[in-house]
């Protein structure tokens, strides 16, 4: 969460109540309220190339086949999985979809086997058994000869086509038959197979005749009266069938066969149809790089009886096995690592993150810890002396990025991405007796699920290099050109004007906005930072219209008189843009507390968002101490944010802004699942991507919140981009992948830094990570935030309890820095305990020391809770 979503977390019972009869007002009016139009962005489809001659059987026995290569990489896909292997040409490296030896993996049973040799795992609800199943391809596909595939006409990929699952709509094994039919299949087994055959199948049926069935049986099985019959066990389990249907099948037994003794005996079978997905993959090769696509749109399956909920693709993709040295790096925070599991010691099997944070429409736990989001698309493995880096590139919206380690119940260390195809959400009853609701998305994500495979060797096969290909990535995807021209160090500076706080009127208590911090004050904190030596101040005010700290939704842009005059506001502008800074008036899209007493221009009941049983959802907002939901944000249907955008930008343009702040578009994205107007998060996502391309055409700079990577190509400015990872027990290391991806690009911050739970270090984190000096500061006694609403997250926010400390704060950052804010982090590492270097492409290397006594590093001397800048030649290598 932004510290803007940090700083509304506490909540008093009057809001609560306010909401109460703000959705009471608008249940009655909302009928007579007519809405703008909704805009939904479509995304083009990837152009795909087709395929050329006859799709082959693609099985053991096709063995290693060599299906596509260009100038840096050979593609070979293996018969034996149906994954595929990539080779490199200048190294000889080699990194399998599918391990080497899974199906011979002594700690794994034989399903977990079957699971790790499978390029795509599927998982689904069964709507008649109310169950949940999961299919590897592998058991499923693979092994049932179930694969085929066929070269692209570019000669540089291959198309593979998997059934996945049962094609027949019920397994081959009669469920009720004749006693002479019954004898018939018998004698063809003993023929085939043999009398051990013959009485292994005989043990799994029971004979009735109309003498010895009781009167339930004779109403049950009503040929009993002129022939008696055999039927299969209620008892025999999945691995029984199994063997059942290999003895059928080997005496060339047909459904034809089983059509006829159920006619003979006038039998229906309820046996449930076997679910079956048929899909198609491609795997194409591009400068170096593996580009792997799936059209979730045509997954092939019967929808009537199933719900395809996920999908899990290469999830072993260049997994490492324990023992081996290496680590996984997911993108928690600001990265994290985890080294493979090689001592056991390690006791979480599975690690994931929903990408972009939670969604309001779906349900959403008490989280039981402090946590970070994954905000970029990417994860990677490095064993040994190679490494993997995956990036989602499109179908981001609806993944979740996973780890899995081994010395568990396998043996290999892993990351990878799912995809949520149809999203589920259970209701749970609060009655003993009656069983829980379960609700599933029935259209589902339709769009293509894409990802790019770098492979990196040598001195990039680590997370330094993960991080420059995934720039690659970006450069040529979403970042400027040009890299950033700032010869001045930033300041980004946040403040408040106003907040909520009860006073008296006529001796009566109030709840009203009371200024903390107005232009005019903000003004005088400019000039006094800039005669200090501050240089390049961005101020971003925040709680200034509609309702100021608990914001309300609505189409209009009522200034809160409290923090002043239009006059004020533009004398501010012009002070700052006079010093070389920027003033960023934030604008809250996404997010409300409140909705305003009689503006429909909101109504909740139309313009809000639902979740899957069609209820009003809301956006969690949870309490830090306790980790528990504390209260709720109202949410903007995301059909209607452009439109909301527009009017805000109409009317926020004529104050003669040339900069904007969106903050929670760049952390918050929620799907809708009303009937009447679904948008899945993936479109969301893209309409999300458009509002943001729209503020950069119409504004000098745009600043975001957190940094979702979809705000990348639009964002100028992001601040709370996370600094560390969530800390979780089994990481080893948090390191600065996203800012070493965006450093030159991007301005970026951490938290802020009087917020940080140790100053000191927040500089020096500020130093290692190549993050520009950030603060909130409020020009008001501490009292007045001490008893505002929020006065547990407001009152280190006094502006004179913290100017000579951001002062220092300033030079030293600005000291350190001023020398790389055009250049790129291109390597990041810890060179000793506490001890971290980062270089940078214009030969400047940064050390960084936490500890308290001096240390000394390849000839550096850095001195204790400090930093060293060197000048090197080239690189910094």
């Amino acid at each position: 969460m932004s510290t803007d979503a940090r700083n509304k977390m506490k909540k008093r019972l009057i809001i609560a109540g306010a909401v109460a009869l703000v959705l009471i007002c608008t249940a009655v009016v909302c009928i007579l309220v007519s809405r703008p139009g909704k805009e939904i962005i479509d995304k083009a489809e990837p152009e795909l190339p087709g395929v050329v001659g006859e799709f082959k059987t693609l099985n053991a026995d096709s063995g290693m086949i060599k299906a596509a290569e260009d100038d840096k990489l050979i593609l070979w896909l293996d018969g034996s999985t149906s994954g595929i292997v990539v080779e490199s040409k200048e190294t000889g490296d080699k990194f399998y979809a599918v391990p080497e030896n899974a199906q011979n993996d002594p700690r794994a049973s034989k399903n977990t086997r079957n699971l790790v040799s499978s390029p795509v795992v599927v998982t689904y609800y069964s709507i008649s058994s109310q169950k949940t199943i999961e299919f590897d391809s592998y058991s499923n596909a693979t092994t049932e000869d179930r694969v085929t595939w066929a070269p692209l006409e570019d000669g540089k990929g291959v198309r593979v086509r998997m059934v996945i699952g049962r094609e027949e709509a019920a397994r081959l094994i009669p469920e009720q038959i004749s006693e002479a039919g019954f004898e018939a299949l018998m004698e063809r087994i003993k023929e085939v197979d043999g009398d051990a055959a013959v009485r292994q199948v005989r043990a799994l049926y029971l004979k009735y005749t109309y003498d010895t069935a009781n009167e339930e049986q004779r109403e049950k099985y009503p040929a009993l009266d002129q022939m008696d019959i055999y039927c299969l066990k209620t008892s025999a389990n999945v691995y029984n069938r199994e063997e059942l249907e290999k003895y059928f099948r080997n005496i060339g037994y047909t459904y034809e066969e089983i059509d006829a003794a159920y006619a003979e005996l006038g039998y229906v079978s309820r046996t449930e149809a076997f679910a079956c997905f048929r899909m198609n993959i491609d795997y194409i090769l591009e400068d170096g790089r593996l580009k792997v696509d799936l059209d979730a749109g045509e997954i092939d399956y019967d929808r009537d009886i199933f719900v395809l909920t996920n999908l899990r693709l290469l999830p072993f993709f260049g997994a490492g096995v324990s023992g081996d040295d290496g680590y996984v790096f997911l993108p928690d925070g600001s990265g994290a690592v985890i080294d493979f599991n090689n001592d056991g010691s390690k006791k979480n099997q599975l690690t994931t993150g929903k990408l972009y944070g939670p969604d309001a429409a779906e349900t959403n736990a008490d989280r039981g810890s402090q946590k970070l989001e994954f905000r970029y698309p990417v994860f990677g493995i490095k064993d040994e002396g190679k490494a993997i880096l995956g990036i989602v590139t499109d179908g981001d919206g609806v993944a979740n990025i996973n780890c899995q380690l081994g010395n568990m119940i396998h043996s290999y260390n892993t990351s990878y991405a799912d995809f949520i195809i149809c999203q589920g959400a259970q209701y749970e009853s609060n009655f003993a007796s009656q069983e829980n609701w379960v609700q599933y998305d029935r259209t589902g994500y339709q769009g293509h699920i894409s990802l790019e495979y770098h492979f990196l060797t040598g001195e990039d096969a680590d997370y330094s290099g993960m991080a420059m290909a995934y720039q690659d990535y970006l450069r040529r995807e979403v970042l400027p050109d040009q890299t950033q021209q700032n010869q001045t160090m930033p300041l980004m500076l946040d403040t408040l004007g106003t907040v909520k706080n009860t006073v008296r009127v006529v001796g009566v208590p109030s709840f009203q906005s009371v200024e903390v911090t107005s232009y005019e004050e903000a003004a005088e904190m400019v000039k006094e930072l800039s005669e200090a030596g501050v240089g390049n101040i961005n101020l971003r005010y925040q709680n200034w219209y509609n309702g100021g700290e608990f914001n309300y939704f609505s189409t209009d842009l009522n200034m809160e008189k409290a923090a002043g005059s239009k006059s004020d506001l533009k004398k501010l502008d012009q002070l700052l843009q006079e010093n070389g800074g920027r003033l960023f008036m934030d604008g809250e899209l996404m997010l409300a507390d409140i909705r305003k007493s009689f503006d429909f221009s909101y109504r909740l009941s139309a313009d809000g968002v639902r979740n899957l049983f069609n209820k009003q959802a809301y956006y969690p907002l949870l309490n830090i101490a306790t980790m528990k939901t504390m209260t709720y944000y109202l949410c903007v249907d995301p059909a209607e944010l452009l439109s909301y955008y527009e009017s805000f930008s109409k009317k926020y343009g004529k104050l003669g802004m040339e900069n904007i702040s969106l903050g929670s578009v760049g952390e918050v994205l929620n799907s809708n699942y009303r009937k009447s107007g679904y948008v899945n998060r993936q479109d969301a996502e893209e309409i999300e991507r458009e509002l943001l391309n729209r503020a950069a055409a119409a504004y000098q700079n745009v600043l975001v919140d957190s940094g979702n990577a979809y705000s990348f190509g639009s964002a100028d400015y992001i601040l709370n981009l996370p600094d560390t990872n969530s800390n979780y027990i089994i990481e080893d290391g948090s390191v600065p992948f996203i800012q070493m991806a965006l450093h030159g690009y991007i301005t970026y911050a951490g938290m802020p830094i009087n917020f940080a739970d140790d100053y000191g270090d927040s500089i020096l984190r500020c130093i290692e990570y190549g993050s520009v000096p950030y603060f909130l500061l409020c020009d008001t006694e501490g009292y007045v935030l001490k008893n505002s609403a929020e006065n547990n997250l407001y009152y280190t926010a006094v502006y004179e309890d913290w100017k000579d400390k951001l002062i220092e704060a300033y030079g030293r950052i600005s000291g350190a820095l001023s020398g790389v804010q055009e250049a790129h982090m291109i390597r990041h590492e810890e060179v000793a305990e506490n001890l971290y270097k980062s270089t940078y492409d214009n030969g400047t290397v940064i050390y960084v020391n936490y500890a308290d006594t001096e240390q000394t590093a390849e000839g550096v001397a850095v001195p204790a809770k400090d930093c060293a800048v060197v000048q090197k030649g080239g690189d910094g290598r």
